[in-house]
């Protein structure tokens, strides 16, 4: 209950700071004596909130007929209560709520305004309902005041708090002219530890109406029965829970008996004074066994030190969580417990003894144990392990969960699924014994579950006819019963077989099947991994011997292409040199020099598709190395025109050349640029019918260079438009275009043009409607300092050593260098070159490679080892044009390394240069 108000200034005392003294009125109050005999404290203690209810009104009636002012302070339930009630049987409380003789607040919001740490502050007591109570007496002159907040405190187990209250109020009516009227619920009151606040509050009032239910004829006995009341409650209250805890009691028994943990308790020496069922069905020892023995009786001899560490610990009061170690059971077994024990204390709080929970985790263990084994076999099998390693690791895994009851075996099938191999399990005494056993309807156990890819059981081998002339082997091996199961894909497909064998009759189990079916199902992983694997391995032996034939065959395939190249460059070479010496010779005979005009043409063509052919293996595997320059596009466009202008001249083919206004600087290599430029050419040359149109065009476009040629001749079919860039990929040519090439010039202009970090596109509207062939490679923005040059040297005459085999190229090649002044001498091998070197003294020796007897590289380095002729130029004239060529050239002591048939202007270059300088 909260209300208070501050105290009057009269002659009982000066009021309490900050109280708000009534103003006089003009009725003056009775004399305080007369108030003192009227004041009143009374509290009610009720069941039925409606009798509290009544009760209320016909104390605020009361008051209100008599003049007084009423001040409620209660909870809102009973607050709406009241004004129900009101409606009925006080019509005036309206009237007086509105005049203000009767206030209404609530107790809990109340109880916040002065109470400190849940205790009540008199301070604020006093001040908080001051104005209240001081105006009601100022207009009133007397208060009576409902209230309800010591009943709040006192529910909310504040009992204390609400007495030191009632002893406030009492002040407050010592110092004003109030009655005062509280309730509590008897309910409330009804714990044994209410008895002395109960008594208390009892003393705290002038007056104590019991609970309703009884019905006094001496009003001043109401203090006392209402203490007898409230005892009688507290004792149905404490048989009530007597009885609960009984029935919890009762229940916790029959859980504890029912448990399928072991749940025992001990004393501090160890003595057990409870076993439950659980406790008899894990360790095999009845309660009437165990009572009274020592609980040394369950732990194995190796950890009786752990059994004193445990009871040391719970002396100390300590409890002991989830401790897993491993307890023995009457029949010898080792059983995998985890253990929770508490200490049992008395009513003092003494420790007396241990209450231990143990809980068979075997399961569980044995289900890590089959988990950490089954990871070890996959990872062996992973590892490459072989397969008896991984399978035994299940063998092993299945020995462990039945504790080496059993004996069992894995045997695969062979590739044919006609027979069972041993491969893992069991000795290897038995496995010699019974290996290699056939797959069929008339086989044994395991034969016969890989037939017909179901269990086959054998309860026991003695009773059945189909082990007759097996028993005595499964005499020797000492078991009488066999189980097998089939080792199988999800496909079906069988791949062996695993058994258990007993050494008593007996029938499996469902634990045990399920036990055999988790063991088939990691078997037939890793049998399927391992088999896979080996297939993997025999693919990729095939593969590396696939390989390595590929790798001998195209090294053979370079080596004919070189050959190839050599032996077709050498007799180029000498009709090369043929028809430039006629040429010279010539001079005015116009017939003639169209004659030669042919040979060039002819020899220029044959020249190119030997080129082509060896270029297609240097550039595929990525022997090919560009001279890097920066250059413009119409030195390239210009070279590529004058090496093709000869074709088109004799196809009478209209060029069209557009370029653009603006340099356009490209970095890459000027010669195969060149070639990449003039095979587009030569292609819409021959692809196009005689006075037809050939257009190129170079222009730019954002940031690349485009070089396009463009033809109205046979096109190219839809179909094969996608293919036009790969090797020895042809249109279908008619007899007039019988010169037609290899097929592999777009090839190697597509590769080319990539490794200039380009790319070509081709484009055709269909068969006889042209095509349209695109180069784009990257723009320079700004080409570097320097461009490309082609220097023309004129050599002087020199006196010149020509070597070579072939008497033709050798005979024409120093006729052509005498046409340019020079003196020359032909020798046809190494050991003529020896012996006349010295005498000659020649300035430059030209030495095909293929001499016999002695190449041209090893006369090379025997040359220079001759210190007379240190000023000598060597040069080696080959038909060997791949860079290794080169290379093993300039090792041996070449200054320049020409390709037959050469060009004059080359060689003149190579002559000119100094000795020692790379040409």
């Amino acid at each position: 209950m909260s209300a208070a108000a501050d105290s009057v200034h009269d002659d009982r005392g000066p009021a309490p700071a900050g109280a708000a003294v009534p103003e006089q009125s003009t009725a003056a109050p009775p004399p305080a004596h007369d108030l003192a005999e009227r004041s009143e404290h009374l509290v009610q203690f009720y069941r039925d909130e409606q009798v509290l209810v009544g009760s209320v009104c016909d104390y605020l009636r009361q008051a209100l007929h008599g003049g007084a002012a009423a001040v409620v302070i209660a909870t809102g339930r009973h607050i709406a209560a009241l004004q129900d009630r009101w409606r009925c049987s006080l019509p005036e409380a309206q009237t007086a709520i509105t005049g203000g003789r009767l206030i209404v607040m609530d107790a809990e919001q109340t109880l916040q305004t002065f109470m400190v740490d849940q205790v009540p502050d008199r301070e604020r007591l006093f001040a908080s309902v001051g104005d209240v109570l001081s105006e009601a007496l100022r207009r009133h002159g007397r208060v009576a005041v409902f209230g309800e907040m010591v009943a709040e405190l006192w529910k909310a187990g504040r009992t204390a708090a609400a007495v030191q209250l009632e002893q406030l109020w009492n002040e407050l009516m010592r110092r004003w002219p109030l009655t005062l009227m509280c309730a509590y619920p008897i309910q409330a009151c009804a714990e044994d530890h209410h008895i002395a606040p109960f008594e208390a509050v009892c003393a705290a009032h002038t007056r104590v109406v019991p609970v309703e239910s009884f019905i006094l004829d001496v009003p001043e006995q109401g203090n006392l029965v209402a203490q007898l009341q409230q005892k009688a409650l507290a004792l149905e209250k404490t048989l009530e829970q007597e009885a609960a805890r009984k029935e919890r009691l009762a229940h916790f028994a029959a859980i504890v008996a029912s448990s399928d943990d072991a749940i025992v308790s001990k004393t501090l020496d160890g003595l057990i004074k409870s076993w439950n069922a659980g406790a008899e069905r894990i360790f095999g020892w009845s309660a009437e066994e165990a009572l009274g023995r020592s609980i040394t009786l369950i732990i194995p001899p190796e950890r009786l030190e752990e059994e004193w560490q445990i009871l040391e610990t719970l002396k100390r009061g300590e409890r002991i969580d989830h401790f897993e170690t491993v307890r023995l059971a009457k029949d010898g077994r080792h059983v995998d417990v985890s253990l929770t024990v508490s200490p049992v204390r008395n009513a003092a709080g003494e420790v007396i003894g241990a209450s231990k929970i143990a809980r068979d985790i075997t399961a569980r263990k044995h289900g890590e144990a089959w988990l950490t084994r089954q990871k070890e076999a996959f990872q062996a099998a992973i590892n490459g392990a072989p397969l008896d390693v991984s399978l035994g690791k299940l063998i092993d895994a299945v020995l462990e969960q039945t504790d080496g009851q059993v004996r069992c075996a894995l045997y695969l099938a062979d590739a044919q699924g006609q027979r069972l191999h041993h491969v893992a399990g069991i000795s290897e005494i038995y496995a010699g014994l019974d290996d290699g056993f056939r797959i069929g309807p008339d086989a044994l156990a395991c034969g016969l579950a890989a037939h017909c890819g179901q269990p086959v059981i054998t309860a026991d081998v003695a009773q059945e006819p189909r082990w007759r002339q097996s028993l005595r082997l499964a005499e020797k091996l000492g078991f009488r019963a066999c189980w097998s199961f089939p080792i199988g894909t999800a496909g079906g497909r069988i791949l062996g077989t695993f058994a258990v064998y007993h050494a008593q009759p007996r029938q499996p189990q469902l634990g045990e099947c399920e036990l055999a079916a988790t063991l088939t199902h990691s078997a037939a992983i890793i049998i399927s991994q391992h088999q896979e694997a080996e297939d993997r391995a025999r693919a990729h032996a095939a593969l590396r011997e696939n390989e390595a034939r590929l790798r001998a065959a195209d090294q053979q395939k370079d080596q004919f292409l070189a050959l190839l190249g050599h032996e077709l460059r050498n007799p180029l070479a000498p009709i090369r040199n043929a028809s430039e010496l006629l040429a010279r010779m010539l001079k005015g005979d116009t017939r003639a020099q169209v004659a030669i005009d042919i040979v060039r043409r002819q020899s220029a063509q044959l020249m190119r598709l030997v080129d082509d052919l060896l270029d297609v293996g240097r550039i595929t595997q990525g022997r090919v190395q560009l001279r890097w320059q920066d250059l413009d596009l119409v030195g390239v466009v210009a070279q590529a025109v004058e090496t093709v202008e000869p074709l088109i001249r004799d196809k009478h083919h209209e060029l069209s050349i557009t370029t653009s206004y603006e340099p356009l600087y490209v970095r890459g290599d000027f010669g195969r640029l060149v070639q990449c430029v003039v095979n587009l050419l030569t292609n819409a040359a021959k692809y196009t019918d005689p006075h037809g149109k050939i257009r190129l065009e170079t222009r730019r476009e954002a940031s690349s260079a485009i070089i396009a040629v463009a033809d109205n001749g046979a096109g190219i079919p839809g179909e094969l438009l996608p293919q036009v860039f790969e090797l020895f990929v042809q249109s279908d040519r008619t007899l007039d275009r019988s010169q037609g090439g290899l097929g592999v010039g777009l090839s190697i202009v597509k590769r080319l043009i990539n490794m200039h970090g380009g790319e070509i596109a081709a484009y055709s509207p269909g068969v006889g409607r042209g095509s349209t062939f695109e180069i784009r490679v990257p723009l320079l923005l700004q080409p570097r300092a320097g461009s490309r040059q082609e220097d023309t040297f004129r050599a002087k005459p020199q006196r010149v050593l020509i070597a070579d085999d072939n008497v033709d190229a050798a005979n024409s090649l120093a006729m052509l260098l005498s046409f340019s002044g020079h003196e020359t001498q032909v020798v046809h091998s190494a050991s003529e070159v020896l012996a006349r070197i010295e005498t000659l003294r020649p300035d430059a020796a030209l030495l095909d490679i293929a001499l016999p007897q002695v190449d041209g590289y090893e006369l090379a380095k025997r040359l220079r080892a001759i210190p007379e002729l240190r000023g000598m130029r060597l040069i080696a004239l080959t038909g060997y044009a791949q860079p290794e060529d080169q290379q093993r050239a300039a090792s041996s002591g070449f200054d320049a390394h020409l390709v037959k048939p050469v060009d004059l202007a080359a060689l003149e270059r190579a002559l000119a240069a100094a000795p020692g300088a790379a040409g």
